[in-house]
Parts: structure tokens; C-alpha cells; sequence
């Protein structure tokens, strides 16, 4: 039995799920790519030439070299974190979210405005993976939801009682028989989840 998108309020295979789903994994993987890079580079090498741009500026170098020793360990546990912990997403991504807003703050202080946008970048990236989520990613599309008997409708994503009525009750679906179709295919019976 499928799960009923809370967002969308779809079977399965939403679009938003799929659209949250893809920018969660976009982030992860540049994330994992930022912080292997680093320590590929050098952490060493990576805060030396990272820590000079804060020279001229009213901000503690201390204290930028302090946080950038710890930029690559961030950039890969969070990388993993939203690949792996997909029941945690929602913290995963608020804190990839506060990530990325420290780091657009400190290339605002140094100038460095491939810096600023590429965080901004990031940063609306994921406003946009929050805003898509719903937790139906992972699910087999074609199938009735939970706690719904009936038939499936492939064309509108949703499930009919033997009326030909959706879940809801308001509308024909199915063609109003009671009968799925998509095209040619007329689906008899409750379709199983995969």
C-alpha cells in the first residue's frame, strides 16, 4: 500500500517529492565534493590560503581559522547525513541551511563575491528542498494509499472505490465505472505496491 503525499495529497511519485528528493541529493553530492576537496588539497593548505583573505578584514582571524579547520569535517558528515538519514531530512537540511549561511556571511565580509553567490546559491537550493519535501520519496508508484481499498487510477494518481468515486467521495474517477484505465490498460482489482 502506497502513502499519501501530506503535501501534495498524492498516491505516490509526487512531483514535489521527486523535485525535493533530486535538490537533497544535489546538495549532498556537492557537498561530499567540497569537503573531500579539501582534504585532498590539504586542510592545512585549504585554511592558510583561506584564512588570508580575513587579514584585511575587522574580523578575528583566529576565529576563521578555527572554524575553517572545521569546514571539511561539516561539508562530508552533512554530505552523508542527507544522503543516509532520510527520516532526519528536515534537521539535516535546516542545518546544511545555517551552514551555508556562515560561510555566505564570511565571503560577505572578505569580498569574495564568487563566493557570495555561489552560497546564495546553495542556500536557495535549499529553501527549495524544504519547501518540495513531502515524504513519499522511495515509494513504488502504482497503488492504492494507505488505508484505501479500491482501484487505481494511473492518469490521476489516486484511488477509486467500487462507485468510481475518489477517496474524497466528491469525484467520478476511473470513468466514473469504478474500472482504471490509462489508455488501453484497464486495471481490475487493487494494484499492490512493488
Amino acid at each position: 500500500m502506497m502513502k499519501k503525499c501530506p503535501v501534495t495529497g498524492m498516491c505516490c511519485c509526487c512531483p514535489m517529492g521527486k523535485a525535493g528528493s533530486l535538490l537533497r541529493m544535489t546538495l549532498a553530492i556537492l557537498l561530499l565534493f567540497m569537503g573531500i576537496g579539501k582534504f585532498i588539497m590539504g586542510l592545512g593548505i585549504f585554511v592558510d590560503n583561506t584564512v588570508q583573505l580575513f587579514t584585511e578584514t575587522w574580523f578575528p582571524v583566529s576565529v576563521a581559522r578555527g572554524f575553517l579547520y572545521l569546514v571539511p569535517f561539516i561539508e562530508v558528515a552533512l554530505g552523508v547525513l542527507l544522503i543516509v538519514g532520510h527520516k532526519m531530512k528536515h534537521v539535516f537540511l535546516s542545518a546544511a541551511g545555517i551552514f551555508f549561511m556562515i560561510l555566505l556571511f564570511g565571503t560577505t565580509i572578505t569580498g569574495n563575491f564568487q563566493g557570495i553567490q555561489m552560497n546564495l546559491i546553495l542556500i536557495l537550493m535549499v529553501a527549495g528542498a524544504i519547501a518540495c519535501m513531502c515524504d513519499c520519496f522511495g515509494d513504488m508508484c502504482g497503488g492504492c494509499c494507505d488505508g484505501e481499498k479500491g482501484k487505481y487510477d494511473h492518469a490521476r494518481d489516486e484511488c477509486c472505490n467500487e462507485k468510481g468515486e475518489n477517496h474524497a467521495g466528491k469525484e467520478a474517477c476511473c470513468g466514473g465505472k469504478g474500472e482504471c484505465c490509462t489508455g488501453k490498460h484497464e486495471h481490475k482489482g487493487e494494484k499492490k505496491h512493488m
